[in-house]
């Protein structure tokens, strides 16, 4: 029993759900549109696409170390983004049914 004295009872299976599982079944109960997600990480990745391809040609004719460094930061950056993008698409297409 909690402090108030109510009792919360989990079943196993809501145990064993994953977290990209629990994120999914909150966005079902928050009316989240699946094609809306789709959409808006569509249009993310497009400007993280051509901000990597600049940052790739500009290193390759980078001269200055320190401007090297800091371009090789910027595509490890949009690495991350892309990374963190497609876990949301995958947890969006493994929704439960409603």
């Amino acid at each position: 029993m909690n402090q108030a004295g109510t009792q919360f009872t989990v079943s196993q299976q809501e145990v064993s759900l994953a977290p990209d599982e629990i994120r999914a079944r909150q966005n079902a109960i928050a009316g989240v549109d699946p094609a809306f997600i789709e959409e808006l990480i569509h249009d993310i990745r497009q400007p993280l696409g051509a901000i990597d391809s600049l940052a790739y040609f500009l290193e390759l004719t980078c001269i200055d170390e320190q401007a090297c460094t800091q371009l090789q930061r910027i595509r490890s950056m949009v690495a991350q983004a892309s990374r963190i993008l497609e876990q949301s698409a995958e947890s969006g297409r493994r929704r439960p049914a409603n």
